[in-house]
């Protein structure tokens, strides 16, 4: 997939004096509540999928230490966060990293998912996306799909590592994102890059008699992951 960026410019959003960055039609707004299409873009004038024609308004978290679970909503983080506990999303959440990381620190999933979750980033091009990953020594799943449904339209979920897990319930396999149960990713932009396991290092579906996983590329990117079999 080769993306060709267009120079980034600078501006004021209506109503503010702080600037926006703007790069290939994909804005930061400084003023809040952000409102802007999945893809990332606020304009009219944009690259986005038709997939992705409804806007958004997404409202500020500002934790550095927890993430939003009430739904349905979206929400777009001011600063990066650190997790001891599994995210759990419940009904339908819209997340915006805004370049921001998502980390976890200790042996367990950054994110678990058994309803509606859908990823975006609104800080611009595939260099500034926000992170899902894990601390130093620590292993783990990007994103534990149990059930329901994953749209992934943008971030970067990197550097996470399931390949030594171990225990009642635990999967070494899929590194960035780990699938079973009756789950649906759905991949429309977005990366997936340096992850590993045991099996799946970037994507893994579980296919025992109880799983019904579906994935769906669209688009996006999955790269330099690493299966350790």
């Amino acid at each position: 997939l080769c993306l060709t960026l267009l120079p980034t410019a600078a501006f004021a959003a209506e109503g503010s004096e702080e600037p926006v960055q703007e790069e290939n039609g994909i804005s930061v707004q400084s003023s809040e509540p952000h409102t802007h299409y999945l893809c990332g873009a606020t304009g009219e004038s944009h690259n986005c999928s038709s997939t992705w024609d409804a806007k958004h308004e997404f409202q500020k978290w500002d934790s550095n230490n927890s993430l939003p679970v009430e739904g349905p909503a979206s929400y777009y983080l001011t600063q990066d966060v650190e997790l001891t506990k599994t995210w759990e999303p419940y009904a339908d959440i819209t997340l915006c990293p805004n370049g921001h990381t998502i980390t976890m620190k200790g042996d367990k999933s950054v994110i678990s998912s058994s309803g509606t979750f859908t990823l975006v980033d609104c800080k611009g091009g595939k260099k500034e996306y926000g992170q899902i990953t894990h601390a130093s020594g620590s292993k783990g799943h990007g994103v534990e799909l149990t059930g329901g449904t994953f749209n992934m339209y943008g971030g970067n979920i990197t550097g996470n590592d399931a390949s030594t897990l171990t225990g009642y319930g635990l999967s070494s396999s899929g590194g960035g994102v780990y699938m079973t149960g009756k789950s649906t990713f759905n991949l429309y932009g977005g990366q997936i890059t340096k992850n590993t396991a045991h099996s799946g290092g970037g994507v893994y579906s579980d296919h025992d008699s109880n799983s019904k996983c579906t994935f769906n590329m669209y688009d996006g990117e999955i790269s330099d992951n690493t299966a350790t079999m």
